[in-house]
């Protein structure tokens, strides 16, 4: 079976064509916010910030260029989606968050929680990081 057979047959199935529709949606959603700059932006500021430091170049990367752009979505999304991702790396290279995400559904929800304050703190970050940049 190929990639095409694969994705006519799930088109057939009503509920698996949802859920392909909806996430599709979402991508164009994101995508449409990731180019939508909030106004005031100091665009040379930001793009000699992220030229010069590499680690944000790479979040960039991961943004789909919305940090570089100041996007919506940079400022609302991705401090969630970088905690996250930071998260299941740590379940990776840390043994003890391994035993606690092998606990159940317990261990799966305090990895979340932790999830959430990590996004906090990125986010906080994040703002700060942006308001010196563009103020200068």
């Amino acid at each position: 079976m190929n990639l095409l057979e694969a994705l006519i047959n799930a088109i057939r199935l009503p509920e698996l064509r949802n859920k392909i529709l909806f996430t599709g949606g979402i991508l164009v959603v994101f995508r449409l916010f990731a180019n939508i700059a909030i106004p005031e932006a100091n665009k040379t500021a930001l793009g000699l910030l992220f030229n010069q430091q590499a680690l944000l170049g790479l979040l960039d990367l991961f943004s789909g260029g919305g940090l570089s752009r100041f996007s919506i979505v940079a400022m609302g999304m991705n401090p969630y989606i970088n905690a996250t991702i930071i998260m299941q790396l740590m379940t990776v290279i840390s043994e003890r968050i391994k035993e606690i995400q092998k606990e159940g559904e317990m261990g799966r929800r305090r990895i979340q929680r932790w999830s959430r304050y990590l996004t906090v703190a990125l986010g906080a970050g994040q703002a700060y990081g942006f308001t010196v940049t563009v103020s200068r």
